[in-house]
């Protein structure tokens, strides 16, 4: 279908239109037709994906806000106890530690979204996957989030 796009394209005379609207009625895309209408099931799966994406994008974003206006009480008993989850076990002496969590989110995040879209390219994707890791790898060294030094 592709193909017979392009070399129509490419094929583009004096009858070039006549051409194109040719191939637009041979593959069904005629102008004029109606598109072909949603099913339930095309409706829910485009509303699972906005939904999926809204929190993908609202998570981190919040995760960051919180720590970030409250970076400077994080090791105040009523701000631990709110929101300590977030930071648990983590050092507060820097907010590149402080956001560990965060950056773990991202990575997994980015992780799957290289695999999903450019799962036809591997040569990309596996140059992709290697960045990623060695730029972990530097955030990891450099920072050394954890309280407990065994675990950095």
């Amino acid at each position: 279908m592709l193909i017979c796009c392009i070399t129509s394209l490419t094929e583009i005379g004096s009858n070039g239109a006549e051409e194109l609207s040719d191939e637009r009625r041979l593959l069904g895309e005629a102008e004029g037709e109606p598109d072909e209408k949603m099913n339930g099931s095309d409706i829910f799966a485009r509303v699972f994906v906005i939904i999926s994406a809204i929190i993908l994008i609202s998570l981190p974003v919040a995760i960051f806000w919180i720590i970030y206006n409250n970076f400077e009480n994080l090791e105040d008993p009523e701000i631990t106890e709110k929101y300590g989850f977030l930071y648990e076990g983590l050092s507060t002496k820097t907010l590149a530690q402080s956001l560990y969590h965060l950056a773990y989110i991202f990575r997994r995040t980015l992780f799957v979204i290289i695999l999903i879209f450019l799962a036809d390219y591997n040569g990309i994707q596996l140059i992709c996957q290697v960045q990623l890791t060695l730029f972990y790898a530097i955030y990891f060294g450099g920072t050394k989030p954890f309280k407990v030094n065994a675990n950095n």
